[in-house]
């Protein structure tokens, strides 16, 4: 889903080169709403392939996909594709798999003895091959073929070929932890793509000009604090953005699959009119507005 308008320059650098979309929360963990916001340098180079990817990494992140997985299985596939795990198998070694295609999968592996770790999707080809390379007989490889396939799991035997082979299933099975904190910049990054929606071109005002020299550049002041909770409440298929002020501050609140919690509080600024809340229906892949809690709880909401 596209803003309907544009911005006339770069919301972050302030170039006026050709503008690209940009999804106001990333696509890579369910943003559904994009706005011509950023010249190509930002969104690719400084922000796309550099500090958003570890979105995906976030443990937080990964322990609520896994929750949600059963409703929003695309998604959970998406996030969890090349992450690893460890899992103990039937012969008590722990091994290292890695989730790829749907599924996890062993990572081709060699032993201290020699022998190698297959997964059971490619281990018959596997055995194949080195049984064609060893000059073995079409019968003699079908042969080894079918011992092994007829092998209960949790057995260590030696094939008709000289083979040996041992067939291992996995018992427990853990998600490898990722980073438990993000990078500053990205909280700072979701929400001000935020402001940027509700703000327009009013957003290139120099009250802004803090959170921009924080993403360019790092340099954080008193202006700008960022806060972040990583389990909150239990998981949900939605995000929520909106908006608070008090006294001379913003503060602008992301809340991520209905747990976790990204806060950017901007001094000097107040945005007047409500809170001005999005959310993003995960499920229904549909985004509602309304211009206050009070609304959104009495289903008063514009849906997109």
């Amino acid at each position: 889903m596209k803003a309907s308008f544009e911005f006339n320059k770069c919301t972050i650098c302030l170039s006026d080169e050709n503008l690209t979309w940009e999804h106001v929360l990333p696509l890579s963990i369910g943003g559904l709403l994009e706005i011509k916001s950023q010249c190509q340098i930002c969104n690719n180079d400084r922000f796309g392939t550099s500090i958003l990817p570890a979105l995906k990494e976030y443990y937080p992140i990964r322990l609520a996909i896994n929750s949600l997985r059963i409703q929003l299985p695309s998604l959970y596939n998406s996030i969890e594709h090349g992450s690893l795990y460890t899992a103990k198998d039937s012969f008590g070694k722990i091994r290292e798999l890695i989730f790829r295609a749907g599924r996890l999968t062993t990572r081709v592996n060699k032993e201290k003895d020699g022998s190698l770790i297959y997964d059971s999707k490619e281990v018959e080809n596997h055995i194949r091959n080195i049984l064609n390379k060893k000059g073995m007989s079409k019968e003699m490889i079908e042969k080894s073929l079918r011992e092994h396939s007829e092998a209960k799991t949790g057995t260590d035997l030696i094939l008709s070929s000289g083979m040996r082979v041992k067939k291992a299933s996995y018992s427990e099975i853990w998600q490898k932890p990722g980073p438990s904190r993000l990078d500053h910049r990205v909280i700072a990054l979701l929400a001000y793509n935020f402001l940027c929606l509700l703000k327009g071109n009013t957003i290139f005002v120099n009250h802004f000009d803090g959170i921009r020299d924080f993403l360019l550049n790092g340099n954080m002041t008193d202006q700008v604090k960022i806060e972040e909770f990583p389990y909150t409440n239990s998981y949900a298929p939605y995000h929520r953005l909106w908006i608070e002020s008090e006294n001379d501050s913003t503060m602008v609140f992301i809340l991520l699959f209905g747990s976790i919690v990204l806060k950017l509080s901007i001094k000097n600024v107040v945005i007047p009119g409500g809170n001005y809340i999005f959310i993003m229906d995960l499920l229904k892949r549909k985004i509602h507005s309304a211009m206050s809690f009070e609304e959104a709880n009495n289903g008063e909401i514009f849906s997109t």
